[in-house]
């Protein structure tokens, strides 16, 4: 009987993963704009400088979309309403993931090399904070 019991009954659905807190997500997107700047314009390589900083036809630029999701974040929405802040937060976390790729494996003169460790550290930093947002909730 209970072996029936246990085979019929289903697990439970995964946790859904939210992101919470408005300040800490927009004051750490805030400071990766100011790094992707810096970093951009540090590097010997005028491509990366472009990705970083130039929109073009069909491509935003990394700074742009960070601009637009501080917007966001800030906005009165997002104090509002959960989901839309986590979809904020989540979206962000994707560029600022690309971002510290690019800035990883960045390009700079020797004399640069000191002020792109600490910019490498930061990014690493504001990620990490990023990702720690994470609230995983299981459904009701």
């Amino acid at each position: 009987m209970l072996a029936a019991l246990l085979a019929t009954r289903t697990s439970p659905p995964p946790p859904a993963l939210y992101y919470g807190n408005q300040f800490v997500a927009a004051t750490t997107t805030f400071a990766c704009i100011f790094l992707a700047k810096r970093a951009a314009f540090i590097t010997s390589n005028p491509t990366i400088t472009q990705e970083i900083l130039l929109s073009t036809s069909g491509h935003e630029a990394i700074v742009r979309f960070l601009d637009r999701m501080y917007r966001r974040l800030c906005s009165q929405l997002s104090a509002d309403n959960p989901l839309y802040l986590s979809n904020t937060i989540a979206s962000t976390i994707v560029v600022l993931t690309q971002l510290n790729g690019i800035i990883q494996s960045l390009p700079v003169p020797s004399d640069r090399v000191i002020a792109l460790a600490d910019i490498r550290r930061r990014m690493r930093l504001a990620l990490n904070i990023m990702l720690a947002l994470a609230l995983p909730t299981l459904p009701l």
